[in-house]
């Protein structure tokens, strides 16, 4: 048996808004809380003659009859956590890790009724960014002193000049340029403002042999194929690993890119008409297993892609694996989950209740800096890359352990760290989300795919 935390409210827990949008209201386009956020100063009548007093209210308040604005807040039952860690050692302590709100709007002679989880404005802002510039493909070159992006403002910077030549060959008479300069006019003068641009594979964008990449990538054939597939007809020469792998890349984010523009596009025209217009998408999840071979570890390991796509004419959005690999799991823990003395931080959130009385609870997943990953992968990925790291520092010294000669005191003492950030590691998660299993017994290969 384990003791529950306090109750909260709505007020207390309901996410910051942002200007753009509010994914905390109910989303029946044809309920009146469609995009109304909950109104908190809406009186609450409890207790005796409650039902007499709140319609004596109603004349003066609107709300009370049309419920504009009226949501109540429930525990989320299908994410049950218990901790056992930190000020829970030795009296555990049970939560719901969510909450979720149901829309008391009137219709007719009823209320809507619907539910929703609630969730992250930031969070979700933070993903869109991830989605919309492709983890940072698509970003394009950036002023070093504003943040500037040249595709989203071109009109603000000014060519600079070029630089390096690349060799003449082919059908080339002279040499051409390897990249070329810019400044954002506005910080001209400024460090950063200067950006230098190299040319990604200014030599190698052959439509024919583009297209047979590309056809290649659709049928599922592996790098040995593309490879033969690409030789040199006369001599036979295949193209390198590296480079086939550098080509596909360019050729994925020129295909994002497009695919950017088109609904950019799209967007605009749909603006310029002023017509209402309402788009109902459908999400799902998928599995793909893929095989990350290696020489010890040749197991296909399950990914999660995130599918969606519009209800009314089947068109696919995105089809993303629900992981960012710009994301290093170690250092975004150590970020987020650590203070400057090492300590653990951002896991728990103070409440005072209306008599004063002040309590402490476990950050909820829509509270957390981590809420929009996948949380279990993400801690069990960062004490797999520590464990890797302890291997491989074993594996190098073995011959000169086995001799009996101790390790040298530097090399004894980053053992001895990653030993014990993999015990706060470990601490850590079973605090916020009773991750025991994932972080404590995963394997390193199998979660190293974050």
């Amino acid at each position: 048996m384990v003791k529950k935390l306090q109750q909260l409210n709505l007020p207390e827990v309901y996410p910051a808004l942002l200007a753009d949008f509010n994914l905390n209201t109910c989303g029946d386009p044809d309920c009146g809380n469609f995009g109304v956020a909950p109104d908190f100063t809406i009186p609450v009548f409890k207790g005796k003659n409650a039902a007499q007093r709140q319609q004596a209210a109603a004349v003066s308040i609107p709300a009370l009859t049309t419920g504009l604005g009226s949501y109540t807040m429930s525990s989320d039952d299908h994410h049950p956590r218990i901790s056992e860690v930190f000020e829970y050692d030795g009296d555990p302590v049970g939560w719901d890790d969510g909450r979720s709100m149901e829309c008391g709007h009137q219709r007719g002679n009823g209320v809507c009724d619907i539910s929703f989880s609630i969730l992250s404005n930031e969070h979700f802002l933070e993903e869109y960014y991830r989605l919309l510039f492709a983890g940072g493909s698509l970003m394009g070159p950036v002023c070093g002193a504003c943040g500037a992006r040249y595709l989203a403002n071109p009109d603000e910077f000014i060519f600079n000049g070029t630089h390096g030549k690349l060799a003449a060959g082919g059908n080339r008479r002279k040499a051409k340029p390897s990249g070329f300069r810019i400044i954002h006019r506005p910080c001209k003068g400024k460090r950063g403002a200067r950006i230098s641009v190299s040319l990604d594979h200014q030599a190698q964008k052959q439509l024919r042999d583009n297209v047979r990449i590309l056809r290649c990538i659709v049928n599922g054939d592996s790098i040995t194929t593309m490879r033969r597939v690409l030789a040199d007809p006369d001599t036979g020469k295949q193209i390198g690993v590296s480079r086939l792998y550098s080509r596909i890349f360019w050729l994925e984010r020129t295909l994002l890119a497009f695919e950017q523009a088109k609904l950019r596009e799209w967007k605009q025209k749909e603006d310029a008409s002023e017509r209402f217009s309402h788009t109902r998408i459908a999400h799902d999840d998928v599995t793909n297993s893929v095989n990350w071979e290696s020489r010890l570890d040749r197991r296909l390991t399950p990914l999660q892609f995130s599918v969606s796509a519009d209800i009314r004419s089947g068109y696919v959005f995105r089809i993303d694996a629900n992981f960012d690999p710009n994301v290093d799991p170690v250092e975004f823990i150590e970020e987020h989950y650590l203070d400057d003395a090492g300590q653990p931080t951002n896991l728990r959130q103070t409440y005072t209740q209306k008599s004063g009385i002040s309590f402490t609870v476990p950050k909820m997943h829509f509270q957390r800096p981590s809420g929009r990953l996948d949380e279990a992968m993400l801690f069990a990925s960062a004490e797999g890359r520590w464990r890797v790291f302890s291997e491989r520092v074993n594996n190098a010294y073995e011959k000169r352990v086995d001799a009996g000669i101790a390790l040298p005191p530097e090399v004894q003492d980053k053992l001895n760290e990653a030993e014990d950030k993999r015990f706060q590691l470990d601490q850590i998660g079973r605090d916020i989300s009773g991750f025991t299993t994932q972080t404590g017994t995963s394997e390193a290969a199998s979660m190293e795919v974050w």
